[in-house]
């Protein structure tokens, strides 16, 4: 009898595991990689039946109708192939400036570009009625990192950190109520968030696209959190879904000097792979963690997938609180040379691939190896 039980016990941990399969990778359009569509069968066989994708639609601005046919079939392709699309919705590359297309000269007042966010997601398809999770949006991305929050007055003019976290947590606000706003949200099908936020951002930018800025002094990504949570605390504490987090591996988080101890291996470096428990202390509501970028760099090819696996088993599958991961990235030439990428241009499965699809069967999650 007891043999009997444990053995039922046993199948309904591993029947459990699978309905919340939080295995993800992030696939993305805008790397010099294979196009998506060939991308997404192999995110499939990593992250099993309706484990997480993070895609990206860098597409909005004033003018936009509704979702590009790229995006609209990227999402199609994920959820025909069972998985969990999580997509960040952004601006055009050539069209960075996304303070440009504020209604005032303050930055302040987004009601017209908010109204195109909220036109893209009434694009968007819903789930498929098999889908055991709902979509995840997310506006924006890593603000804090001057590159994504461009201001153009020129190489003389500088803004703080301060000022950006004002106007970022002003779109997020006028973004997120309009797309709560939409039909399609109303549907409950579909969850929204904040941009996910650099653990290590810039305290000033300089306004000069594609300039290099000289040295600037650096911020954790907490300060900048905490600048948006006083500004518009209706961001994090009553229209965000969840909390998108990218907790990259770091010793400490030291103010003035960033992250020290960058690729360190997982138990030394549990102040950058647990980052997102600083960011809910700092908003002071417990929200579900999706991350959304994650992983090792520079670093041995076989350290990484042990440094990733270690994470996973340790940290991250665990945690409660934690709806699924998604690791940068599966493939792109660029971040295959920074030692980011998962598989290799020629399709060569690196090892962080195999050893976490390997670590994904072993928990039963379907489909078999």
């Amino acid at each position: 009898g007891m043999v009997h039980l444990a053995s039922v016990f046993a199948l309904l941990a591993l029947a459990c595991a699978a309905s919340h399969n939080k295995f993800g990778i992030g696939a993305y359009v805008d790397v010099d990689g294979p196009p998506i569509a060939q991308q997404l069968p192999i995110a499939s066989a990593l992250v099993g039946e309706w484990g997480f994708v993070t895609l990206w639609c860098p597409e909005v601005h004033l003018q936009t109708t509704a979702p590009s046919t790229d995006c609209l079939a990227a999402i199609g392709q994920a959820y025909a192939l069972k998985m969990t699309p999580v997509v960040r919705i952004g601006h055009p590359p050539e069209d960075s400036c996304i303070r440009c297309q504020s209604d005032d000269t303050m930055h302040l007042n987004y009601t017209s570009l908010a109204q195109a966010y909220a036109r893209f997601v009434e694009g968007l398809p819903l789930p498929p009625p098999e889908a055991p999770n709902p979509l995840y949006l997310m506006v924006g991305n890593e603000p804090n990192v001057c590159g994504e929050w461009q201001c153009t007055e020129g190489s003389n003019v500088t803004i703080s950190a301060k000022q950006i976290a004002t106007e970022v947590a002003a779109f997020e606000l006028y973004t997120m109520q309009a797309v709560r706003r939409t039909a399609k949200y109303g549907t409950g099908a579909v969850r929204i968030a904040p941009s996910p936020l650099g653990i290590v951002g810039f305290s000033s930018c300089v306004c000069c696209p594609g300039c290099t800025p000289g040295t600037l002094a650096v911020q954790p990504g907490t300060a900048f959190l905490a600048d948006i949570v006083a500004s518009q605390p209706a961001v994090y504490r009553e229209l965000a879904d969840f909390l998108p987090a990218h907790p990259y591996p770091c010793e400490r988080i030291v103010d003035g000097t960033g992250c020290i101890g960058w690729n360190a291996p997982e138990p030394q470096a549990l102040a950058g792979l647990t980052e997102y428990e600083a960011e809910l202390a700092v908003i002071g509501t417990q929200l579900p963690v999706l991350i959304t970028e994650a992983g090792w760099s520079q670093v041995a090819p076989a350290a990484a997938a042990a440094n990733m696996a270690a994470s996973l088993q340790q940290l991250w599958l665990n945690n409660s609180q934690i709806i699924g991961v998604c690791p940068f990235l599966l493939m792109g030439k660029m971040y295959e040379s920074l030692g980011f990428a998962w598989v290799a241009s020629n399709l060569t499965r690196l090892p962080v691939y195999t050893t976490t699809q390997a670590l994904r069967c072993a928990m039963g999650i379907p489909p078999a190896c």
